[in-house]
């Protein structure tokens, strides 16, 4: 007993216990169906004030949620923490021809698009189960630049390769994105010109683009740590399995 390290069994008691004894793993679970809805609006409105002039305007909004262990940018999937996936993506435009003469066109177009996508916990109490805070031997595990840990939450933790499957995708690593909780904003505003004209056998044709474009993420990286316990023959304290490296 007096071997093993508090810290090791903080981090243990999230795992569910075994539920089964098939051969390579002893653990299986199904999440019920996951509610997806989605919403979408569009409008639209053509209008035409001469017969050289179309003036085309419209409207698009978007909006899906989940909630769950499996959604989008999903933590370690056999259940560590259940999150919510919103993402929302809103945008207009409006396109403008005029014909100019028998063979000459201008267009002219400028458009908006918005979208956000937030990956925070289901609630309060999810969010506890990854929180430094939530275990006594956790609370004080020291970090580099804690400032960048702002929820406190616990270290990653790796297995490698285990023995007993060879098959890392079994594993039952701590993961979650590196951007934990997720969130984006993406922003982008086209504008163009072009002029078309018609002489003969040809066409020629010149324009110009103006994009301006916003590109936002979370800050992302191993801001709270990560163990790894794969075997290594070059720790000294190597066990030979990962588990026992980890108590």
């Amino acid at each position: 007993q007096n071997r093993l390290d508090p810290r090791a069994l903080a981090l243990m008691s999230l795992y569910p216990l075994p539920n089964t004894n098939a051969a390579g793993h002893n653990f299986i679970d199904q999440e019920p169906s996951i509610n997806h809805p989605r919403r979408q609006h569009l409008l639209r409105v053509d209008y035409r004030p001469t017969s050289n002039d179309t003036l085309s305007v419209k409207g698009q909004t978007w909006f899906t949620n989940s909630v769950g262990v499996n959604v989008a940018g999903a933590s370690a999937r056999w259940g560590l923490v259940r999150q919510r996936y919103d993402f929302t993506a809103d945008q207009a435009k409006i396109d403008y021809t005029r014909i100019l003469g028998a063979n000459t066109v201008l267009e002219a177009n400028w458009g908006v698009f918005d979208s956000h996508e937030d990956g925070p916990p289901e609630n309060a109490q999810q969010l506890a189960r990854i929180q430094r805070s939530s275990y006594p031997a956790l609370a004080n595990l020291p970090q580099f630049a804690s400032i960048h840990n702002p929820l406190n939450l616990i270290p990653k933790v790796t297995f490698g390769t285990i023995q007993s499957s060879g098959n890392t995708d079994w594993n039952p690593n701590i993961t979650y994105d590196n951007r934990w909780p997720i969130t984006g904003h993406d922003y982008a505003m086209p504008m163009a010109v072009n002029v078309t004209h018609t002489r003969g056998a040809h066409t020629f044709k010149a324009g110009g683009l103006r994009e301006r474009e916003l590109f936002q993420q979370a800050r992302s990286g191993l801001f709270a740590g990560e163990f790894s316990f794969a075997n290594d023959i070059n720790n000294p304290n190597n066990t030979g399995f990962a588990f026992s490296n980890m108590l």
